[in-house]
């Protein structure tokens, strides 16, 4: 009798049903706050445009820093756009080195392609204080393709 792993996943749900349901002892032993408000300079040989960030998130170009505010859900946030320079929040991926630092992938900029063109690409190296709940962001590296070694174009 042969079992495809549907079924086999299945038979193993219904004979544990309950795992999801047992306790597991957990305790948050430190955090840190990276303020929304937090923004890095684009790399001096950045084009102009890239100083900025944001000027796309209403359909229209905005070129004024800090003229338009902000939504969640269509509530305002209190946080107003375009930043000067590049926003430092907003992750997609996070990875901890062996000297105890994180590597962390910025996200796509404000959330689709259509409103992100003015948002670099690049991943910052942190260093965490758990106990004082505080991060250091030590290095930042913007990602380009000077060599043109990426078989399509990178875009921001």
């Amino acid at each position: 009798m042969r079992i495809t792993s549907a079924a086999a996943i299945l038979s193993l749900a219904l004979i544990h049903p309950a795992l999801a349901d047992e306790p597991y002892a957990a305790s948050l032993t430190g955090h840190v706050i990276i303020p929304a408000e937090t923004f890095i300079d684009a790399p001096a040989d950045a084009p102009a445009d890239l100083k900025s960030a944001g000027k796309f998130t209403t359909g229209k170009r905005v070129d004024a820093a800090g003229s338009v505010m902000g939504t969640s859900a269509g509530r305002p946030t209190g946080v107003k756009l375009p930043f000067k320079g590049q926003p430092v929040q907003g992750h997609s991926g996070i990875k901890r080195m062996a000297d105890g630092t994180f590597w962390v992938l910025t996200d796509n900029g404000s959330g689709s392609k259509a409103n992100s063109p003015d948002s670099m690409l690049y991943m910052n190296r942190w260093r965490m204080d758990w106990a004082k709940g505080t991060a250091e962001r030590v290095e930042t590296i913007f990602f380009h393709d000077a060599d043109k070694k990426v078989p399509f174009r990178i875009a921001n």
